[in-house]
């Protein structure tokens, strides 16, 4: 599942997202092979992004992966693994110490990605 199926640019989701924001010492980091087509696909959650920048993290590989990347949604206590996303199907979990794991790895190959401002603007 890619980031640009989320449901990013619903109210909803962003004001959900907002008011998780708000809390203190919160971050959000989002690792993706590209953001081009989310940029595309939810200009609200692109326009919304610059307001969170400073709590905002958008990281990308900087080489091709060599294998699938996992679809998760990790939050401090649980976790949503995206199985098959054409029939919404998905796993969850209180206990995401190997999800973590897995993305931690994958973040130390990624390099920040789409930025607020293009270079050299």
């Amino acid at each position: 599942m890619r980031l640009a199926d989320y449901p990013l640019g619903e109210p909803e989701v962003l004001a959900a997202l907002s008011n998780w924001l708000r809390l203190p010492g919160r971050r959000m980091r989002l690792l993706a092979l590209e953001y081009e087509s989310t940029a595309r696909i939810h200009p609200r959650f692109a326009r919304w992004r610059r307001d969170w920048a400073h709590r905002l993290e958008f990281l990308s590989p900087a080489e091709p992966p060599t294998s699938p990347w996992p679809s998760l949604l990790l939050t401090d206590s649980e976790g949503v693994q995206w199985l098959d996303a054409v029939n919404w199907r998905a796993r969850h979990s209180l206990d995401t110490t190997a999800w973590r794991a897995s993305i931690d790895v994958t973040a130390q190959r990624c390099e920040p990605s789409w930025p607020l401002t293009p270079l050299g603007l």
